[in-house]
């Protein structure tokens, strides 16, 4: 199986498990992957959204620019998540979504969702399910950075990017690789980037974690999770027991 399907399929199945005909919807959905260079634009603040994205392989996010001038990262996306989802309803997007690595994607036109929702109930909700956490990451990490030192925040934005690549197995136990550069880092938790880097330092030197470049080892979980106050648990792909799935 190619690994865009891999990992849409894989992610989606975390809510609820695939009939045949689900997976033969979603390859439907990806069947129009195309490469994507870092930095690359996939859409604009203020323009109207048309398309919805699979990101196949690589990273993204999308950010908003404050009237200071200020950006701020907002959404954070990994392999086999849906780019689009929270402004699908809106007349116009409110970030800018930019690759962070060389990636691929496969974008799928907006107006092609009434049918995949009408052939199947359950991918609907899974879609909607995809959307709701990713709403929920976004407000978890401003409860962080509203709460907390600068050390817990990175501790709890290493622990919550950690769990979410275990999730699609993207990780090698404790480490894992993590493609952001410190002024990303301060875009992402409100901090500067001399006081990530100062940060980082420390929390190499208290043992609990080690970073080479672009991979972060996590070195003290419990100390960690202490700090952050991390809970795995509100991350969870659980869906509704009262929501009415119906087969196929």
């Amino acid at each position: 199986m190619p690994a865009q399907e891999r990992y849409m399929a894989r992610n989606i199945g975390h809510h609820l498990s695939l009939s045949k005909r689900d997976h033969a919807l979603l390859a439907e959905l990806e069947a129009s992957p195309r490469p994507v260079a870092k930095g690359t634009v996939l859409w604009e603040s203020r323009t109207t959204p048309d398309q919805l994205y699979t990101l196949c392989e690589g990273w993204a996010y999308t950010s908003q620019c404050s009237a200071d001038g200020s950006r701020q990262i907002l959404d954070l996306f990994l392999p086999g998540d849906i780019m689009g989802l929270r402004d699908l309803t809106y007349h116009d997007h409110s970030t800018t979504a930019v690759m962070l690595t060389d990636g691929v994607v496969s974008p799928f036109p907006i107006d092609r969702l009434p049918r995949l929702m009408r052939r199947s109930a359950r991918l609907a909700w899974a879609l909607q399910a995809s959307a709701a956490r990713q709403e929920g990451l976004i407000t978890q990490r401003m409860v962080n950075v509203l709460s907390h030192d600068a050390a817990s925040r990175i501790a709890h934005f290493v622990l919550e990017v950690h769990h979410r690549l275990q999730r699609i197995e993207e990780t090698s136990g404790d480490s894992f690789d993590l493609p952001l550069l410190q002024r990303q880092f301060s875009m992402l938790l409100g901090m500067s980037s001399v006081h990530v880097s100062r940060t980082l330092v420390e929390m190499a030197n208290r043992g609990l974690i080690q970073r080479s470049r672009r991979n972060i080892r996590l070195l003290d979980f419990e100390a960690l999770n202490r700090m952050a106050d991390f809970d795995p648990n509100t991350l969870n792909d659980n869906l509704n027991p009262h929501i009415p799935l119906t087969a196929g």
